[in-house]
């Protein structure tokens, strides 16, 4: 502090000095005359002093300007190193993506809210015929009535769509996607080459099976008239194994008879408390041998639109399987009730259960559940099979539920099927 006033002190006296001097040697200058020069030689000091007061805070300030300057350089190369790594991987994903798209068994196409096709693969071209389709409008390329109408539906709002469109180039399955970033998804396959093999297979399972009956009738009747003269008990024998492939090339028709859509259903506006009854009454002895329980939840009256006969063939199997593969003590519960404008059928047993890694196989052809897990019974593995593709014929669905060695359920969901018309008689 007192060097700070000893140095205002010598700043006014420097001022001061000039008009001092002029005064002393009679020059009588005007006061403003005399002022400016005071300032001017003032002025020279004055710099001096304020350089001296100032230096060290210049150079903390440069100090500190370097600093941040460092630093600054520091996050600016961390931050560059950090974009050029998102970049190279974001390349890694976007090569992965196109090899996964250019290399789809599916045709596949992105198209925008206008239908304008981003992209494609080349596995389109076979349904298109056009080599070269990005920046062209889906109407432009493809004018099937049926795809056009299911991108529409699916862009205004409306769930996953699938559908089959036939052209020359073949029979396709076509699934329509609506994206959550916007636009659309459209995958396309060829599968005339599928049901053609499908068809012969069907075909020949079909010929089969009515060509066996024939035969089996004859072995089984011969075995009946040679009994007195087979071997004690081979006759029994004999004739269980005929039973047996006779209702295996049965059923083996049945499902080729339902695949090929030439088993007809004739829906009609019925009652379903007698089918029921008619169900339980049918597996009521075979449950009380096996002392199992079999509990009927009839519920309210329903009148359904429904064929008897396919109907009947479904929860015969189910309750079927349900007593066979069930244990003593066991129960089979068999219900039925309308949910949401829809005939809802269970079917649930107390027995073995199904494990969790079969529950997607069990309604396929000959699927056999683990024999050491039900010694004594056989199942031919067409039962569910044919569940599955009768539910199929009759609109529905049908879903499985099991926990082992607790619970198994069934659960058939059918909407009400149309009622045909009475046949006319010709006149």
């Amino acid at each position: 502090m007192r060097r700070e006033r000893l140095s205002l002190i010598l700043l006014g006296l420097i001022i001061l000095l000039p008009a001092i001097a002029l005064m002393l040697f009679g020059i009588r200058p005007g006061i403003f005359v005399a002022l400016g020069l005071s300032i001017l030689l003032a002025l020279f000091p004055a710099l001096i002093l304020w350089r001296s007061r100032l230096a060290p805070l210049g150079e903390l300030l440069d100090k500190e300007e370097l600093d941040s300057l460092r630093a600054l350089a520091v996050r600016l190369r961390k931050l560059h190193q950090e974009i050029a790594e998102q970049k190279a991987e974001a390349k890694l994903r976007e090569n992965l993506i196109e090899d996964l798209f250019i290399g789809m068994r599916e045709g596949c196409l992105i198209l925008d809210d206008e239908l304008k096709i981003l992209r494609s693969n080349p596995r389109t071209r076979d349904f298109l015929r056009e080599d070269e389709v990005a920046g062209l409008r889906l109407p432009e390329v493809e004018r099937s009535p049926q795809l056009l109408e299911a991108v529409r539906k699916v862009l205004s709002g409306g769930l996953p769509h699938s559908l089959q469109v036939e052209n020359s180039r073949g029979v396709w399955e076509i699934r329509v996607l609506a994206l959550s970033a916007g636009g659309l998804l459209v995958l396309m396959e060829e599968i005339g080459a599928r049901q053609r093999a499908g068809e012969l297979r069907r075909r020949f399972v079909q010929d089969l099976a009515h060509e066996l009956r024939s035969p089996l009738t004859v072995i089984r009747t011969t075995v009946e008239t040679l009994g007195d003269e087979l071997p004690t008990g081979a006759a029994p024998r004999l004739v269980r194994q005929v039973e047996r492939i006779t209702r295996l090339t049965k059923e083996l028709y049945e499902l080729a008879s339902i695949e090929t859509g030439e088993m007809e259903l004739h829906p009609e506006l019925q009652e379903l408390r007698p089918l029921l009854r008619e169900i339980a009454g049918d597996f009521r002895d075979v449950a009380e041998r096996g002392k199992i329980e079999l509990r009927l939840e009839e519920g309210a009256e329903i009148s359904w639109c429904f064929d008897r006969r396919a109907l009947g063939r479904v929860l015969s199997n189910l309750v079927d399987n349900a007593v066979k593969y069930n244990r003593p003590g066991g129960w089979v519960r068999l219900s039925a009730q309308e949910e949401l404008a829809t005939l809802v059928l269970e079917v649930v047993d107390s027995g073995r259960g199904i494990p969790p890694a079969e529950l997607g196989t069990v309604t396929q052809r000959f699927y056999r559940v683990d024999r050491a897990r039900t010694p004594g019974e056989a199942g031919l593995g067409l039962g569910l099979a044919i569940v599955k593709h009768l539910v199929q014929r009759m609109g529905g669905e049908i879903s499985l539920d099991s926990t082992e060695d607790v619970e198994t359920r069934f659960r058939v969901i059918l909407p009400k099927m149309p009622q045909k018309p009475p046949r006319l008689s010709p006149k």
